[in-house]
Order: C-alpha cells, then sequence, then structure tokens
C-alpha cells in the first residue's frame, strides 16, 4: 500500500477540518488572525452542530502563522452532556519559529497533511508524540478551561513534544 493510498477511506462522512473548529482564531506568539490549520493529528466525533454530533469531539491540530512564523497544537475536548460544567477544554501548545520550520519539513512527507485518518509514518510519529505530553486533569485546575504551555518539538533527529516549564520558554 502507497503512502496516498493510506490516506484513504471512502467512509468518511464528515466534513473537512474548518479554521471555524478552531477554538483560538489567533496566534499565541503574535496575536495575529492570519494562521491555518496544516497538520490534523487526531479528531475524533462530529464537530458540535453539525448533523451528526453525538455529546462528544474532540481535535488535535497544528496551525501555523502566516505573520510570524510560529505555530501551535491545538487540544480540543467537547462533551455536551448536560451535567458538564464546561463542555469545552483546551490546551495550546506554543511552538518557536525555529521548530515551525522544522516541523514543517517532516509535515511535507505526508501526501494529506488534513485527513486525522492517515496512517502515513509523519501521522504516527505525530500521534506518538502528542500521546506522550503530561496531561492535568481539568479537575484539578478548578473549571480552568484554557491553558497554553511552550513545547519543543525536535530532539536528537526525533519529532518529540514535549513541555516546557515557564522560567525555560522562549518566545518568537
Amino acid at each position: 500500500m502507497s503512502e496516498t493510498d493510506s490516506c484513504k477511506d471512502e467512509t468518511d462522512s464528515r466534513k473537512p477540518f474548518v479554521i471555524n473548529y478552531l477554538g483560538r482564531k489567533t496566534c499565541i506568539n503574535c496575536n495575529s488572525n492570519r494562521i491555518q490549520p496544516i497538520f490534523l493529528i487526531i479528531r475524533e466525533g462530529v464537530y458540535h452542530g453539525e448533523e451528526g454530533h453525538g455529546i462528544t469531539y474532540s481535535h488535535v491540530v497544528i496551525v501555523k502563522c502566516e505573520s510570524c512564523g510560529c505555530g501551535q497544537i491545538e487540544e480540543m475536548e467537547h462533551d455536551c452532556f448536560d451535567w458538564e460544567d464546561n463542555w469545552d477544554e483546551y490546551d495550546w501548545y506554543h511552538i518557536t519559529k525555529e521548530d515551525m520550520v522544522l516541523l514543517s519539513q517532516e509535515i511535507e512527507r505526508c501526501k494529506e497533511p488534513l485527513n486525522e485518518r492517515c496512517k502515513c509514518e509523519i501521522h504516527l510519529q505525530l500521534r506518538k508524540a502528542i500521546a506522550r505530553i503530561p496531561r492535568l486533569a481539568w479537575k484539578a485546575v478548578m473549571g480552568e478551561r484554557e491553558r497554553v504551555h511552550n513545547i519543543v518539538v525536535l530532539k536528537n533527529e526525533k519529532i518529540v513534544f514535549e513541555v516546557v516549564k515557564k522560567e525555560n520558554a522562549k518566545k518568537n
């Protein structure tokens, strides 16, 4: 099976991922609204308000800023069960301009970067990398609905996402 064939899924009737699905419509680094989703790592369920939505929806997407060149990963969890206080919870991970250049080179290897069902090598690597990021339970932050973190993307020529402590973080 070729890399292109590994991305095909004829049974998916969901709409393509669009910028309106993003919880944050501006760049973490420069606050520009010139951002664009460039790689969909994970998407589960149907977006709230669209036909076929059933209580939960989630996505993990890499977004690039056309203004400053930095990027961000948005991780969104939606659960509209009536008893939940917060339906939408977000984590964003800031990617420096330098790391974004390196990550973009890797992303270019995928034929369908906005197809979350793709099974190419780069999609598999990014899913593994995002799964390794330690998570803080939402209950532990007393109802806070969104958080921003800084991450390192590449280490020893391997794609990893590693949270950087605030005092060690650098902004571009």
